[in-house]
């Protein structure tokens, strides 16, 4: 961060670049887990991440016993992974057939394809196995409070590691999104810098007299004499938090801004 700010004083800093910070409310607990998974696993599969040496095998009878043929059919994984031996009785699941140690024993219940997914087969299938594994863990938290064991129904559980880690990804996809509508709405981003939930900003751009309605800006003179009474990093920063609040129901900022620290 240090750095970052050493690096933008170094530029020639124009007179209306404003300094201001945001902070997101409570990001563990106002996380939706559905979302969340659901965007950490596109982040994955979306990523250059090169995996190697797939047990591929291994990999379809997991999904095979976590999701059903119509949803493999709908994610077009379900040519590669196997298919029931019998249709009698209740589906092999992951706590019985699925813990056997013994291959063989793993196997018993299933009929697998001859055919091998390519490379970006193998990632679309990693991708519906890292969003099985996470729903299991994140929505399974189980904690003690007052003498009394629960299970957390909504949020990511603070204190468990995993929450920080899917927390960064999705905050990553955030920052994404938010810069590109900056840059979409004219305003230059010289610095942006998160730390978790802790944004440090330097914005540049002419927002006085912008009214922000459907992700664009509209010219409105009420306004524009609402914002002259006011300094113009409260007016941006203000703004910068109308843009983040609309990005995801999750994510709510807090801001700060250098006037606003003069009225105490």
């Amino acid at each position: 961060m240090l750095a970052t700010i050493k690096e933008v004083n170094g530029e020639e800093i124009e007179e209306d670049v404003i300094i201001g910070s945001a902070d997101v409310k409570a990001l563990y607990p106002s996380l939706n887990i559905d979302d969340t998974i659901k965007v950490v696993a596109d982040m994955f599969n979306k990523s250059d991440l090169e995996i190697i040496e797939v047990d591929t095998k291994e990999l379809s009878l997991y999904l095979a016993l976590n999701r059903s043929e119509a949803e493999l059919e709908e994610i077009g994984v379900k040519v590669y992974c196997p298919k029931r031996r019998s249709n009698r009785g209740m589906k092999p699941t992951i706590t019985a057939s699925g813990t056997k140690t013994k291959k063989e024993e793993r196997y018993r219940p299933w009929i697998f394809p001859g055919r091998k997914p390519n490379e970006q087969e193998q990632k679309v299938m990693i991708t519906e196995a890292i969003k099985i594994g996470l729903e299991v863990v994140l929505k399974n938290h189980i904690y003690t409070y007052d003498g009394s064991t629960r299970r957390q129904v909504e949020g990511g559980a603070i204190g468990l590691q995993l929450t920080g880690v899917i927390a960064d990804i999705f905050m990553t996809w955030w920052d994404q999104q938010f810069l590109a509508k900056l840059q979409e709405l004219g305003i230059v981003s010289k610095l942006y810098k998160r730390y978790v939930d802790d944004i440090n900003q330097a914005l540049k751009g002419n927002v006085n007299g912008k009214k922000y309605v459907n992700g664009q800006f509209i010219n409105d003179e009420k306004k524009r004499e609402e914002d002259d009474t006011k300094e113009k990093d409260q007016v941006m920063m203000e703004l910068v938090k109308t843009i983040g609040d609309e990005i995801h129901p999750s994510i709510k900022l807090e801001i700060d801004y250098p006037s606003r620290c003069l009225e105490y």
